[in-house]
């Protein structure tokens, strides 16, 4: 099991969770490593034996957070399978960034409401002990009065086509020691610019000269649409979020007339420059 990743300082946060993803994929713990399940010794050895089915829990360290994760394994004769499913019910750490979540005391009402219900499952295939293949599917349904509102599902898979011995040994880096969870530092920049605009150190936001342009073509496809339609809430959609990555730059070179059209997107983006930019107006 992999507990510590490491990378050279010039390895950006993209490619190291793309990195994460792959290594998170291969993390299969058979030998039950941290397992939280009550569990018979002489039991267990009879099944290591006999190589029957076996289910177990054990805590663990995966992309989406510190885990406790149940496994399922069923052997046959030249065939092993192995499912794992995260329990997000018992997690001591998550990736995700929350907003006015107390933590000095327990809030049920705060696990009432959330509604966010995320669901994952890997499924591995094993032959001679060797992993021939894996399947993530990820799936996260917002919840709305206990009714799912929306689903996105995600879907991953690895397969050993062949293997070879490594030609030459890689050179380790103990520049950058992190963990196996999922890096929230770009997500984290963007909050950061959202709330102290342009003075923060790093804007996470590409910066192209055509912005105004993008934006003007938005308003005046608006404008067109003369009924609240589906497609005047996806061009809004794409207005504020180009909106929510505005400097203060950008702001004084559009003109007044686009400025006029854009006031109240600017108000739905709620970020630090739109504030800057109604106090002054």
């Amino acid at each position: 099991m992999v507990s510590e990743l490491y990378f050279t300082a010039e390895e950006q946060t993209w490619s190291a969770n793309i990195k994460r993803a792959i290594i998170n994929m291969l993390q299969l713990n058979q030998e039950r490593i941290g397992r939280t399940d009550e569990k018979n010794v002489e039991m267990e050895r009879e099944i290591v034996v006999k190589k029957e089915n076996e289910y177990f829990t054990a805590v663990e360290k995966t992309i989406e957070g510190d885990c406790e994760v149940a496994y399922t394994v069923v052997s046959e004769a030249e065939k092993t399978t192995v499912t794992k499913s995260i329990n997000f019910e018992k997690c001591s750490r998550r990736t995700d960034i929350m907003y006015n979540i107390r933590y000095g005391s327990e809030c049920n009402m705060c696990k009432d409401s959330e509604m966010l219900h995320p669901q994952t499952v890997y499924t591995y295939v094993l032959e001679k002990n060797i992993l021939k293949s894996v399947e993530g599917r990820s799936m996260y349904t917002i919840m709305l009065n206990e009714q799912p509102m929306m689903k996105t599902e995600v879907r991953t898979s690895l397969t050993l086509e062949n293997s070879k011995e490594m030609s030459h040994q890689i050179e380790l880096s103990s520049e950058r020691k992190e963990d196996l969870l999922y890096s929230n530092k770009w997500e984290n920049q963007i909050e950061q610019f959202y709330k102290n605009g342009d003075v923060v150190d790093v804007i996470p936001f590409e910066d192209y000269t055509n912005k105004i342009e993008h934006i003007s073509n938005i308003v005046s496809d608006m404008i067109e649409i003369h009924e609240n339609k589906p497609e005047t809430a996806h061009q809004l959609a794409r207005l504020i979020e180009m909106l929510q990555g505005a400097t203060l730059t950008f702001t004084f070179l559009a003109n007044k007339k686009i400025m006029s059209l854009i006031e109240n997107s600017l108000a739905i983006a709620g970020t630090r420059i739109a504030s800057i930019i109604y106090s002054n107006s």
